[in-house]
């Protein structure tokens, strides 16, 4: 009796595993399909929805799978390519909330501060954000630290107000190394 339930519970399992092995490999496919599209100015819709409709069932039925944190990622990168910012924000900021720890995590903190601050205008959700990044996961990623620091400073000025500024400063190091 042990060794038909053992067995049954192996095949129960099997099959959970078989099942989200196909979606992810269906997701895989339409991602790549959906992503080449885009590029040479081909999007279709038709792929684009089944792909949304494919990761947000994927998510549901595997909130655990590290590939739910990164399929959410990816649908924020599709909703930013067709210029969809505020169902790239949600989502990025679905990612941030239901996946905290997750790498994905780190990334769409970074990139729902760049967008507030570069794409949306708005400045101080941007700075939320930033800080938010810099509160969390500064010790995650150098670079990407580096450059949320970056942006902080230069948060609401023109580029060319900043340009000036790294010119001032270049000046002003050139000078102290004469001296």
């Amino acid at each position: 009796m042990k060794n038909i339930l053992l067995l049954f519970c192996m095949a129960a399992l099997f099959s959970c595993t078989s099942s989200s092995s196909k979606l992810a490999k269906q997701i895989d496919r339409q991602l790549k399909i959906t992503n080449e599209n885009i590029a040479h100015g081909k999007p279709d819709s038709l792929v684009i929805d089944s792909v949304t409709i494919a990761i947000e069932k994927f998510v549901k039925e595997n909130p655990k799978d590290t590939l739910s944190p990164a399929y959410l990622f990816e649908l924020s990168l599709l909703y930013q390519k067709q210029q969809q910012m505020d169902k790239t924000i949600v989502t990025l900021d679905r990612v941030a909330k239901e996946y905290p720890d997750s790498k994905q995590a780190v990334k769409a903190v970074f990139l729902e501060g760049f967008l507030y601050a570069n794409v949306l205008n708005q400045l101080d959700k941007a700075k939320e954000k930033y800080q938010l990044y810099l509160d969390k996961y500064s010790a995650v990623d150098a670079k990407m630290t580096s450059d949320v620091k970056s942006e902080l400073e230069n948060l609401g000025k023109s580029p060319e107000q900043i340009l000036q500024e790294l010119q001032e400063k270049a000046k002003s190091d050139t000078a102290s190394a004469r001296s």
